[in-house]
Protein backbone atom coordinates (compact mmCIF):
# COMPACT_ATOMS: atom_id res chain seq x y z
CA UNK A 1 0.00 0.00 0.00
CA UNK A 2 1.52 3.40 -0.98
CA UNK A 3 0.94 6.10 1.97
CA UNK A 4 -0.17 9.56 0.57
CA UNK A 5 1.87 12.30 2.18
CA UNK A 6 0.38 15.08 4.27
CA UNK A 7 0.13 17.57 1.71
CA UNK A 8 -1.62 14.51 -0.94
CA UNK A 9 -4.76 14.12 2.08
CA UNK A 10 -4.70 18.03 2.73
CA UNK A 11 -5.07 19.38 6.58
CA UNK A 12 -8.79 19.41 6.71
CA UNK A 13 -9.34 16.13 5.38
CA UNK A 14 -6.30 14.64 7.56
CA UNK A 15 -8.49 16.24 10.80
CA UNK A 16 -11.90 15.45 9.35
CA UNK A 17 -13.22 13.67 12.50
CA UNK A 18 -12.37 16.99 15.09
CA UNK A 19 -15.67 18.34 15.97
CA UNK A 20 -13.10 21.12 16.91
CA UNK A 21 -11.48 21.92 13.09
CA UNK A 22 -12.69 19.39 11.22
CA UNK A 23 -14.05 19.44 7.62
CA UNK A 24 -17.67 19.28 8.55
CA UNK A 25 -17.27 22.45 10.52
CA UNK A 26 -17.54 25.59 9.04
CA UNK A 27 -16.07 27.49 11.96
CA UNK A 28 -12.77 25.41 11.84
CA UNK A 29 -10.85 27.77 10.32
CA UNK A 30 -7.38 28.47 10.94
CA UNK A 31 -4.31 30.20 9.33
CA UNK A 32 -0.54 29.39 9.44
CA UNK A 33 2.38 31.24 9.27
CA UNK A 34 5.10 28.71 9.70
CA UNK A 35 5.91 29.54 13.30
CA UNK A 36 2.09 29.79 14.93
CA UNK A 37 -1.10 28.60 14.09
CA UNK A 38 -4.13 30.77 14.80
CA UNK A 39 -7.88 29.67 14.83
CA UNK A 40 -10.50 31.57 15.09
CA UNK A 41 -14.11 30.65 16.00
CA UNK A 42 -17.68 31.91 17.44
CA UNK A 43 -19.99 30.52 19.66
CA UNK A 44 -23.72 30.18 18.51
CA UNK A 45 -25.51 34.12 18.92
CA UNK A 46 -28.36 32.10 20.25
CA UNK A 47 -26.44 30.42 23.26
CA UNK A 48 -25.75 33.88 24.33
CA UNK A 49 -29.27 34.73 25.35
CA UNK A 50 -29.46 31.96 28.01
CA UNK A 51 -28.39 33.13 31.22
CA UNK A 52 -26.73 29.96 31.62
CA UNK A 53 -24.54 30.74 28.36
CA UNK A 54 -22.31 33.28 29.39
CA UNK A 55 -19.23 31.49 28.99
CA UNK A 56 -18.09 28.56 27.59
CA UNK A 57 -17.37 25.32 28.98
CA UNK A 58 -13.64 24.49 29.81
CA UNK A 59 -13.86 21.59 28.55
CA UNK A 60 -14.70 23.22 25.01
CA UNK A 61 -12.06 25.89 25.76
CA UNK A 62 -9.64 22.97 26.29
CA UNK A 63 -10.48 21.03 22.97
CA UNK A 64 -9.78 24.35 21.20
CA UNK A 65 -6.77 24.58 22.59
CA UNK A 66 -5.34 21.28 22.42
CA UNK A 67 -6.44 21.59 18.53
CA UNK A 68 -4.67 24.17 17.64
CA UNK A 69 -1.53 23.11 19.83
CA UNK A 70 -2.03 19.62 17.83
CA UNK A 71 -1.70 21.47 14.41
CA UNK A 72 1.46 23.23 15.50
CA UNK A 73 2.79 19.71 15.46
CA UNK A 74 1.80 19.09 11.88
CA UNK A 75 3.48 22.56 10.25
CA UNK A 76 6.82 21.21 11.96
CA UNK A 77 6.11 17.49 10.02
CA UNK A 78 5.42 15.63 13.66
CA UNK A 79 2.06 13.50 13.50
CA UNK A 80 2.10 13.45 17.44
CA UNK A 81 -0.23 13.19 20.28
CA UNK A 82 -1.26 15.08 23.33
CA UNK A 83 0.20 13.34 26.39
CA UNK A 84 0.28 16.61 28.99
CA UNK A 85 -1.88 19.44 28.66
CA UNK A 86 -1.58 22.19 31.42
CA UNK A 87 -4.52 24.70 31.00
CA UNK A 88 -4.37 28.06 32.65
CA UNK A 89 -8.08 29.89 33.02
CA UNK A 90 -7.29 33.53 33.32
CA UNK A 91 -10.87 35.14 32.95
CA UNK A 92 -14.51 33.73 31.49
CA UNK A 93 -14.73 32.91 27.92
CA UNK A 94 -16.94 34.32 26.39
CA UNK A 95 -19.90 32.99 24.31
CA UNK A 96 -21.50 35.07 21.31
CA UNK A 97 -17.89 36.92 20.46
CA UNK A 98 -14.81 36.00 18.32
CA UNK A 99 -12.21 34.01 20.20
CA UNK A 100 -8.99 33.83 18.54
CA UNK A 101 -6.10 31.05 19.60
CA UNK A 102 -2.97 31.12 18.55
CA UNK A 103 -0.03 28.50 19.38
CA UNK A 104 3.95 28.21 18.79
CA UNK A 105 6.30 25.38 19.14
CA UNK A 106 8.13 26.34 22.02
CA UNK A 107 10.88 23.16 21.76
CA UNK A 108 11.77 19.63 20.32
CA UNK A 109 13.58 16.93 21.79
CA UNK A 110 13.79 13.84 19.57
CA UNK A 111 9.79 12.72 19.93
CA UNK A 112 8.96 15.35 22.49
CA UNK A 113 7.19 18.49 21.32
CA UNK A 114 6.75 21.44 23.77
CA UNK A 115 3.96 23.56 22.56
CA UNK A 116 2.21 26.74 23.85
CA UNK A 117 -0.94 28.55 23.53
CA UNK A 118 -3.13 31.34 23.79
CA UNK A 119 -6.83 32.01 23.70
CA UNK A 120 -8.39 35.94 23.26
CA UNK A 121 -11.43 37.70 23.49
CA UNK A 122 -10.81 40.88 21.65
CA UNK A 123 -7.48 41.88 23.59
CA UNK A 124 -8.20 39.75 26.61
CA UNK A 125 -6.15 36.67 26.83
CA UNK A 126 -8.76 34.52 28.50
CA UNK A 127 -6.52 31.17 28.72
CA UNK A 128 -3.10 30.00 27.87
CA UNK A 129 -1.88 26.63 27.51
CA UNK A 130 1.28 24.06 27.40
CA UNK A 131 1.68 20.90 26.48
CA UNK A 132 4.05 18.35 25.36
CA UNK A 133 3.16 16.28 21.96
CA UNK A 134 4.39 12.62 22.00
CA UNK A 135 5.33 12.34 18.14
CA UNK A 136 4.94 8.77 16.01
CA UNK A 137 6.14 7.33 13.19
CA UNK A 138 4.49 9.46 10.05
CA UNK A 139 3.47 5.99 8.33
CA UNK A 140 2.25 4.07 11.09
CA UNK A 141 0.02 6.95 11.77
CA UNK A 142 -1.44 7.28 8.27
CA UNK A 143 -1.05 3.59 7.71
CA UNK A 144 -3.96 4.13 10.58
CA UNK A 145 -6.19 6.88 9.71
CA UNK A 146 -6.28 4.71 5.91
CA UNK A 147 -7.75 1.74 7.95
CA UNK A 148 -10.28 3.37 10.16
CA UNK A 149 -11.72 4.85 7.03
CA UNK A 150 -12.21 1.32 5.24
Amino acid sequence: MTIPTFDELGERQLFSDSFVAGAANPMGSRHSSGVTVTSRACKSRSAKRSRRARRAHGGVVAALLDEVMGLMNVIHGAMAFTVQLDITYLAPTPVGEPIVARAWLSRQDNRKQFVEATLHAGELVVASAKALFISIDRTTFLQQLLTDEE
